[in-house]
Protein backbone atom coordinates (compact mmCIF):
# COMPACT_ATOMS: atom_id res chain seq x y z
CA UNK A 1 0.00 0.00 0.00
CA UNK A 2 1.45 3.38 -1.01
CA UNK A 3 2.12 6.24 1.33
CA UNK A 4 -0.48 8.35 -0.52
CA UNK A 5 -3.16 5.71 0.07
CA UNK A 6 -2.27 5.55 3.78
CA UNK A 7 -2.48 9.31 4.02
CA UNK A 8 -5.94 9.29 2.41
CA UNK A 9 -7.16 6.59 4.77
CA UNK A 10 -5.81 8.52 7.76
CA UNK A 11 -7.62 11.66 6.64
CA UNK A 12 -10.83 9.68 6.03
CA UNK A 13 -10.70 8.07 9.47
CA UNK A 14 -10.04 11.50 10.99
CA UNK A 15 -13.16 12.93 9.34
CA UNK A 16 -15.22 9.99 10.58
CA UNK A 17 -13.89 10.60 14.09
CA UNK A 18 -14.84 14.30 13.96
CA UNK A 19 -18.32 13.47 12.64
CA UNK A 20 -18.77 10.91 15.39
CA UNK A 21 -17.75 13.41 18.06
CA UNK A 22 -20.19 16.01 16.70
CA UNK A 23 -22.96 13.42 16.70
CA UNK A 24 -22.11 12.39 20.25
CA UNK A 25 -22.22 15.93 21.62
CA UNK A 26 -24.99 17.48 19.50
CA UNK A 27 -27.07 14.50 18.41
CA UNK A 28 -29.46 14.52 21.40
CA UNK A 29 -30.10 18.26 21.09
CA UNK A 30 -30.75 17.96 17.36
CA UNK A 31 -33.09 15.04 18.00
CA UNK A 32 -35.07 17.03 20.57
CA UNK A 33 -35.34 19.96 18.17
CA UNK A 34 -36.72 17.74 15.41
CA UNK A 35 -39.27 16.16 17.73
CA UNK A 36 -40.41 19.52 19.12
CA UNK A 37 -40.61 21.02 15.63
CA UNK A 38 -43.22 18.43 14.71
CA UNK A 39 -45.59 20.13 17.17
CA UNK A 40 -44.84 23.68 16.08
CA UNK A 41 -47.78 25.56 14.57
CA UNK A 42 -45.45 27.71 12.48
CA UNK A 43 -45.85 25.18 9.67
CA UNK A 44 -49.38 26.56 9.23
CA UNK A 45 -48.42 30.19 8.65
CA UNK A 46 -45.96 32.61 7.16
CA UNK A 47 -44.62 34.66 10.08
CA UNK A 48 -45.08 38.43 9.71
CA UNK A 49 -43.85 39.59 13.12
CA UNK A 50 -42.99 38.53 16.65
CA UNK A 51 -44.01 40.22 19.88
CA UNK A 52 -43.33 39.63 23.55
CA UNK A 53 -46.36 39.06 25.77
CA UNK A 54 -46.39 38.83 29.54
CA UNK A 55 -48.39 36.27 31.50
CA UNK A 56 -50.73 37.49 34.24
CA UNK A 57 -50.87 35.90 37.67
CA UNK A 58 -53.68 35.90 40.23
CA UNK A 59 -51.33 36.14 43.20
CA UNK A 60 -48.59 38.50 42.03
CA UNK A 61 -49.16 41.64 39.92
CA UNK A 62 -47.14 42.58 36.86
CA UNK A 63 -45.58 46.02 37.35
CA UNK A 64 -44.97 48.40 34.45
CA UNK A 65 -43.05 51.67 34.98
CA UNK A 66 -43.50 54.39 32.35
CA UNK A 67 -40.77 56.57 30.87
CA UNK A 68 -42.68 59.70 31.87
CA UNK A 69 -45.98 60.53 33.64
CA UNK A 70 -48.89 59.45 31.42
CA UNK A 71 -52.66 59.69 31.52
CA UNK A 72 -53.47 57.18 28.78
CA UNK A 73 -52.36 53.54 28.78
CA UNK A 74 -53.03 50.95 26.12
CA UNK A 75 -53.27 47.26 26.93
CA UNK A 76 -53.66 44.35 24.51
CA UNK A 77 -54.95 41.39 26.55
CA UNK A 78 -55.60 37.95 25.11
CA UNK A 79 -56.57 34.58 26.49
CA UNK A 80 -55.13 31.19 25.60
CA UNK A 81 -57.28 28.08 25.88
CA UNK A 82 -57.01 24.31 25.80
CA UNK A 83 -57.15 22.40 22.51
CA UNK A 84 -60.52 20.76 23.17
CA UNK A 85 -62.21 24.17 23.59
CA UNK A 86 -60.84 25.84 20.47
CA UNK A 87 -64.30 25.97 18.84
CA UNK A 88 -66.39 26.90 21.92
CA UNK A 89 -69.23 28.88 20.38
CA UNK A 90 -69.80 31.37 23.21
CA UNK A 91 -66.12 32.14 23.67
CA UNK A 92 -64.46 32.94 26.98
CA UNK A 93 -64.90 35.60 29.67
CA UNK A 94 -62.11 36.74 31.95
CA UNK A 95 -61.36 39.78 34.09
CA UNK A 96 -58.18 41.64 34.95
CA UNK A 97 -57.41 44.45 37.37
CA UNK A 98 -55.15 47.46 36.88
CA UNK A 99 -53.99 49.80 39.64
CA UNK A 100 -52.43 53.16 38.75
CA UNK A 101 -49.91 55.04 40.91
CA UNK A 102 -48.53 58.58 40.80
CA UNK A 103 -44.94 59.71 41.37
CA UNK A 104 -45.43 59.76 45.15
CA UNK A 105 -46.48 56.10 45.15
CA UNK A 106 -50.14 56.89 45.88
CA UNK A 107 -52.83 54.86 44.14
CA UNK A 108 -54.90 57.24 42.00
CA UNK A 109 -57.20 54.75 40.25
CA UNK A 110 -58.20 51.11 40.11
CA UNK A 111 -60.10 49.47 37.25
CA UNK A 112 -61.55 45.97 36.98
CA UNK A 113 -61.87 45.07 33.29
CA UNK A 114 -64.27 42.33 32.25
CA UNK A 115 -63.31 41.05 28.79
CA UNK A 116 -64.47 38.50 26.25
CA UNK A 117 -62.42 36.42 23.81
CA UNK A 118 -63.84 34.63 20.80
CA UNK A 119 -62.75 31.02 20.43
CA UNK A 120 -59.64 30.42 18.28
CA UNK A 121 -61.53 28.75 15.43
CA UNK A 122 -63.91 31.68 15.20
CA UNK A 123 -61.13 34.29 15.32
CA UNK A 124 -59.16 32.60 12.56
CA UNK A 125 -62.11 31.43 10.46
CA UNK A 126 -61.10 33.70 7.57
CA UNK A 127 -57.55 32.37 7.68
CA UNK A 128 -56.09 35.86 7.37
CA UNK A 129 -54.93 36.65 10.91
CA UNK A 130 -53.05 34.01 12.83
CA UNK A 131 -51.50 34.38 16.29
CA UNK A 132 -49.80 31.47 17.99
CA UNK A 133 -47.12 30.24 20.36
CA UNK A 134 -44.49 27.72 19.34
CA UNK A 135 -44.30 24.36 21.09
CA UNK A 136 -46.89 25.23 23.73
CA UNK A 137 -50.13 23.32 24.41
CA UNK A 138 -52.39 26.37 24.79
CA UNK A 139 -54.02 28.01 21.77
CA UNK A 140 -54.34 31.78 21.43
CA UNK A 141 -57.94 33.02 21.42
CA UNK A 142 -59.29 36.50 20.66
CA UNK A 143 -57.45 39.69 21.62
CA UNK A 144 -58.88 42.92 23.05
CA UNK A 145 -57.60 46.48 22.66
CA UNK A 146 -58.33 48.64 25.71
CA UNK A 147 -57.41 52.24 26.52
CA UNK A 148 -57.22 52.99 30.25
CA UNK A 149 -57.43 56.65 31.28
CA UNK A 150 -56.00 57.92 34.57
CA UNK A 151 -57.56 60.88 36.41
CA UNK A 152 -54.04 62.30 36.91
CA UNK A 153 -50.56 61.58 35.50
CA UNK A 154 -49.27 58.21 36.67
CA UNK A 155 -45.81 56.65 36.54
CA UNK A 156 -46.58 53.02 37.40
CA UNK A 157 -49.29 50.44 36.76
CA UNK A 158 -49.91 47.02 38.28
CA UNK A 159 -51.86 44.30 36.44
CA UNK A 160 -53.37 41.14 37.88
CA UNK A 161 -55.68 38.36 36.69
CA UNK A 162 -58.93 38.33 38.69
CA UNK A 163 -60.97 35.51 37.22
CA UNK A 164 -61.41 33.43 34.06
CA UNK A 165 -63.81 30.87 32.60
CA UNK A 166 -62.91 27.18 32.88
CA UNK A 167 -60.70 26.18 29.98
CA UNK A 168 -58.74 29.44 29.94
CA UNK A 169 -55.17 28.28 30.42
CA UNK A 170 -53.65 31.75 30.66
CA UNK A 171 -54.12 35.47 30.04
CA UNK A 172 -51.27 37.47 28.50
CA UNK A 173 -50.94 41.20 28.01
CA UNK A 174 -48.93 43.86 26.20
CA UNK A 175 -48.81 47.37 27.69
CA UNK A 176 -47.95 50.57 25.82
CA UNK A 177 -47.56 54.24 26.70
CA UNK A 178 -48.29 57.19 24.44
CA UNK A 179 -45.09 58.05 22.59
CA UNK A 180 -43.63 61.27 24.10
CA UNK A 181 -43.40 63.50 21.03
CA UNK A 182 -43.56 67.26 20.78
CA UNK A 183 -45.76 68.59 17.93
CA UNK A 184 -42.65 69.85 16.15
CA UNK A 185 -41.14 66.35 16.24
CA UNK A 186 -44.22 64.41 15.18
CA UNK A 187 -44.10 65.19 11.46
CA UNK A 188 -40.43 64.22 11.17
CA UNK A 189 -41.10 61.02 13.13
CA UNK A 190 -43.84 60.04 10.68
CA UNK A 191 -41.74 60.75 7.58
CA UNK A 192 -38.82 58.70 8.93
CA UNK A 193 -41.01 55.60 9.04
CA UNK A 194 -40.95 53.09 6.19
CA UNK A 195 -43.81 52.98 3.69
CA UNK A 196 -45.28 49.89 5.36
CA UNK A 197 -45.08 51.51 8.82
CA UNK A 198 -46.72 54.70 7.54
CA UNK A 199 -49.50 52.66 6.00
CA UNK A 200 -50.01 50.76 9.23
CA UNK A 201 -50.10 53.94 11.32
CA UNK A 202 -52.60 55.64 9.00
CA UNK A 203 -55.14 52.82 8.84
CA UNK A 204 -57.64 54.88 10.82
CA UNK A 205 -57.30 57.81 8.43
CA UNK A 206 -59.62 58.36 5.46
CA UNK A 207 -56.71 58.94 3.09
CA UNK A 208 -53.50 56.92 2.52
CA UNK A 209 -50.16 58.43 3.62
CA UNK A 210 -49.37 59.97 0.22
CA UNK A 211 -52.63 62.00 0.39
CA UNK A 212 -52.38 63.12 4.03
CA UNK A 213 -51.62 66.70 5.00
CA UNK A 214 -48.67 67.59 7.22
CA UNK A 215 -51.08 68.15 10.11
CA UNK A 216 -52.67 64.71 9.64
CA UNK A 217 -49.25 63.06 9.52
CA UNK A 218 -48.18 64.88 12.70
CA UNK A 219 -51.38 63.89 14.52
CA UNK A 220 -50.92 60.27 13.48
CA UNK A 221 -47.34 60.19 14.75
CA UNK A 222 -48.30 61.90 18.02
CA UNK A 223 -50.80 59.12 18.65
CA UNK A 224 -48.24 56.34 18.29
CA UNK A 225 -47.86 53.94 21.19
CA UNK A 226 -44.58 52.62 22.57
CA UNK A 227 -44.41 49.15 24.21
CA UNK A 228 -43.38 49.04 27.86
CA UNK A 229 -41.72 46.05 29.49
CA UNK A 230 -42.41 44.95 33.07
CA UNK A 231 -40.15 45.81 35.97
CA UNK A 232 -38.11 43.10 37.64
CA UNK A 233 -36.18 40.02 36.59
CA UNK A 234 -37.43 37.71 33.85
CA UNK A 235 -38.35 34.29 35.19
CA UNK A 236 -38.63 35.57 38.73
CA UNK A 237 -40.90 38.62 38.56
CA UNK A 238 -42.53 37.95 35.22
CA UNK A 239 -42.84 35.38 32.44
CA UNK A 240 -42.20 36.60 28.91
CA UNK A 241 -43.42 34.54 25.94
CA UNK A 242 -42.91 35.08 22.22
CA UNK A 243 -46.15 35.57 20.32
CA UNK A 244 -45.99 34.92 16.57
CA UNK A 245 -48.31 36.71 14.18
CA UNK A 246 -48.66 35.77 10.55
CA UNK A 247 -50.83 34.84 7.59
CA UNK A 248 -52.32 31.44 7.01
CA UNK A 249 -50.82 29.72 4.00
CA UNK A 250 -52.99 29.47 0.92
CA UNK A 251 -53.27 25.68 1.01
CA UNK A 252 -54.39 25.75 4.67
CA UNK A 253 -56.90 28.58 4.66
CA UNK A 254 -60.33 27.50 5.73
CA UNK A 255 -58.90 24.42 7.48
CA UNK A 256 -58.53 24.21 11.24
Amino acid sequence: MSLTMLTRLAVLFGLFAIAGAIGWFYGPAIGRYIVEAQFSTTVDADIDKRSIVYRLDEDKPLVFVFSQPVELIRVLPQSAVSEELRNKEEGFVYSIQVRLFDGAGEEVARHDLSLHSDAPDRVFATGENWRFFRNRPEIVAGMDDVIVQAPAPVVRSEWRLLDADPGVESVDIRVSERRPLQPSQALSAFRRRSEDEQLDLSRGNVFPPDMMTDEEMANTAANMWRPVGPAGVAGRDYQAIVLYEGTRREDLRGRQ
